[in-house]
């Protein structure tokens, strides 16, 4: 019989050889059942390995299924604020030409009623009565453009462009 010893480099098993086993019933009924029990838990690894595939590819699945309806949801959420981003640049723009139109609307009505004064003075005066008829209607059709001006809207015009969202 040869073995190894029980020493701290080698195993806790004895090591036989084919000789130790031949007419030995005991020692070949020790191998079968250690056959036996190693078929045993390969068996049981395996279905261990089948069921943590299978746990695998559900949690995967799952996995696949709230990332994609992350991205929906982020895709979602990235239009809703390309549309908000655009409706507040777009509200920006028409803020600017109500300003711009406001502006207008003010120097007309200024010179308008500059006009309108200096029209006056030069009728009811004894100098240039024609002239001061001219200042006034001058300045009067001045400042109905100014309210003309001041009354469009920011964003009309012919092409449609100051719609209202929806």
């Amino acid at each position: 019989m040869s073995h190894s010893g029980l020493s701290g480099e080698h195993s806790f098993f004895e090591e036989f050889g084919i000789q130790d086993y031949l007419e030995n019933p005991a020692l070949i009924q020790v191998l079968k059942l250690s056959e036996a029990k190693a078929l045993s838990t390969s068996a049981g690894l395996a279905r261990s390995e089948r069921q943590a595939k299978r746990t695998l590819e559900k949690v995967t699945l799952l996995y696949r299924d709230e990332l994609l309806q992350h991205e929906q949801t982020r895709g979602s959420a990235n239009t809703s604020i390309a549309l908000l981003t655009a409706q507040v640049s777009s509200m920006a723009e028409k803020v600017d030409e109500a300003r711009r139109l406001s502006l207008i609307a003010l120097c007309n009505a200024w010179i308008g009623s500059v006009l309108v004064a200096v029209g006056v003075n030069l009728v009811t005066g004894s100098s240039n009565t024609w002239l001061g008829v001219v200042f006034g209607l001058a300045g009067a059709s001045l400042e109905v453009a100014a309210f003309f001006v001041s009354r469009k809207a920011p964003g009309t015009s012919s092409e449609g462009e100051g719609e209202a969202p929806n």
